[in-house]
């Protein structure tokens, strides 16, 4: 039996979206359960546009947790259109993560793929905002395994595709100008060529997967451990990299699935202008 998947809501507001409460189109269900035989559902859609965003309340559009399979995260995007407005006023949480469920045996505890949350302010423009690829804390107590035995474990580890394919959009463009960050044990796949503003992994527990892909970026972003308990951050220089190249400098957080392992992360060089006189 499949668990019902979270609706689509879409709310427009001219002013300020005051939220102190709770606005959900998760999945069931969230709580964890002993019965079998069951799926959870799939997270919904959640499009909110607003003059300007307050409170401390929660956004939430995850994947519902069940014993044999979970549902995957769904999708929220948050649009502030007053001159000046970003999202520094609200202070509560805008999730998207993926359900869990439970294997069995040595095999531990997995989860669904994490949705997306998309963040944009007027000063941004359109299509120029910050997709993140989270799962929701909140959950993560469901989630076994250091990154290492994850990324080993990747045939049971579902990832979100970074590309929307086939519903109109043309990746060679519409993610060209947009900010990927990918934290609390997001797993991003290159499902596809294409290119974008920059992207962070932002701790040790994330990581992004080439998949064979080419991801052009103009910044590439990633986390280490700075010797005191700690993160630091750190920038890919210019050029073509493979997972294996990146790794041999230190960064822990990309690999390649492919069979070859033929993805590039391709950090873009910096524009020189030069002024004659």
């Amino acid at each position: 039996k499949t668990q019902r998947s979270g609706g689509a809501v879409r709310a427009v507001v001219g002013g300020t979206l005051t939220l102190d409460g709770e606005a959900t189109v998760s999945g069931q269900t969230e709580e964890r359960t002993n019965q079998g035989g069951r799926t959870g559902g799939a997270g919904g859609s959640l499009d909110v546009t607003a003059g300007r965003l307050a409170g401390s309340g929660t956004m939430r559009a995850n994947g519902g947790n069940y014993n044999d399979y979970s549902g995957p995260g769904g999708r929220i995007a948050v649009r502030l259109t007053a001159p000046g407005a970003d999202f520094a006023a609200f202070t509560g949480r805008i999730e998207a993560g993926g359900g869990s469920w439970w294997k069995g045996g040595a095999n531990g505890v997995y989860d669904a793929s994490a949705g997306t949350v998309y963040l944009e302010t007027a000063a941004d423009g359109d299509k120029r905002g910050t997709i993140r690829i989270a799962m929701d804390p909140l959950n993560v107590s469901y989630i076994t395994g250091t990154n290492k035995d994850i990324k080993e474990k990747h045939d049971n580890t579902n990832t979100t595709e970074m590309v929307s394919l086939g519903l109109g959009g043309d990746p060679l463009k519409d993610y060209l100008h947009v900010r990927y960050v990918v934290s609390d044990y997001g797993r991003a796949a290159v499902n596809a060529d294409f290119a974008c503003q920059s992207a962070e992994i932002a701790d040790l527990v994330s990581f992004l997967d080439l998949e064979g892909h080419e991801l052009s970026v103009g910044d590439f972003f990633y986390a280490v451990d700075d010797g005191a308990g700690g993160l630091k951050v750190r920038q890919v220089s210019p050029g073509s990299h493979s997972a294996a190249a990146l790794a041999a400098r230190g960064v822990p957080t990309v690999y390649d699935s492919s069979p070859g392992a033929t993805g590039r992360l391709v950090v873009r060089p910096r524009a020189t202008v030069m002024i004659l006189r």
